[in-house]
């Protein structure tokens, strides 16, 4: 269950969060990554919703609605329709360099952004990243577990069974929770180096609430791999995002397991099965997309 901003508004100690950028900052352990970007690491501004959610979204039961429903209207087959119609050459593109089907690209975006729409909230890729890395001082962690608390009563999960998350181990969840995304930014300070940008540019970045980037939604230690082998690659430019997308299904194996291929970029089944329905649909109405027109 997905709960409204509203409902879990905390705030946590900003000067318990600035000491955990001064540890962080020196932890990093990135040889490779430029200093005037390990530097920007204090700059960071903490996101109270990326903790929030990381941390409390094991006891979420799942989405609350029909999400097949949701993403299949009339309004939203037709909006998948003229994206495809919109974006016809870069979707090609990326066809003809993967085999992957390009209606599922499509698909896909459509289910991770709603093609850029500016009805989901953005962040600060570096803000948020950081942000969960620095549950890695065990003060802040603990600080955090402790606002928390009082909020988990909200999930159903909890007040099912709530002697089993009182007795589990947060700490231990801090750890694992700082310890990827300190993976994350390590990768993303990575990616700055390789693509140069510039120290501004490394703080503007957007992204989800839990730091992925661009159209594709990347987690930047995903993205990596494929920053190597490119050039230049804008994240938040569609004909890049089609190609990024259709690289990732390529090497998880689409063309022998399309389900297991998408499960590797979102594991939800009902994910899986809404991208999929969404492809039927956009392949029945336009059999030939991207294919070579035939010749009589």
């Amino acid at each position: 269950m997905l709960v409204t901003q509203s409902l879990l508004a905390v705030e946590f100690d900003s000067t318990r969060f600035d000491q955990a950028l001064k540890s962080l900052e020196t932890n990093i352990n990135c040889a490779s990554c430029k200093k005037e970007h390990v530097h920007l690491i204090k700059k960071a501004k903490m996101n109270e919703r990326a903790i929030e959610l990381k941390f409390l979204n094991i006891l979420e039961s799942g989405p609350s609605t029909n999400r097949l429903l949701e993403y299949t209207t009339p309004a939203s087959i037709q909006k998948v329709e003229d994206f495809m119609k919109e974006h016809h050459d870069g979707l090609c593109h990326a066809y003809q360099k993967t085999n992957v089907d390009p209606t599922v690209v499509t698909a896909l975006m459509y289910m991770e952004t709603l093609f850029g729409s500016d009805a989901i909230p953005w962040f600060g890729a570096m803000d948020s990243i950081v942000s969960l890395a620095a549950l890695e001082d065990e003060k802040f962690a603990s600080h955090v577990i402790e606002v928390l608390t009082p909020k988990m009563k909200i999930y159903k999960r909890y007040r099912e069974n709530p002697t089993k998350w009182n007795n589990y181990d947060w700490n231990a969840r801090a750890k694992w929770i700082a310890a990827d995304w300190k993976k994350h930014l390590q990768a993303y300070l990575l990616i700055a180096d390789l693509q140069r940008w510039p120290k501004q540019k490394v703080l503007d970045m957007k992204s989800s609430w839990a730091g992925a980037i661009g159209y594709s939604q990347f987690m930047p230690a995903t993205a990596l791999p494929y920053i190597k082998e490119q050039k230049a690659i804008d994240f938040w430019q569609w004909p890049d995002s089609f190609l990024l997308t259709s690289m990732y299904l390529q090497d998880e194996g689409f063309s022998n397991d399309t389900q297991k291929a998408l499960e590797a970029y979102n594991s939800p089944k009902w994910y899986r099965d809404t991208i999929l329905h969404l492809s039927h649909i956009m392949r029945h109405k336009h059999p030939d997309f991207c294919l070579p027109k035939k010749t009589t």
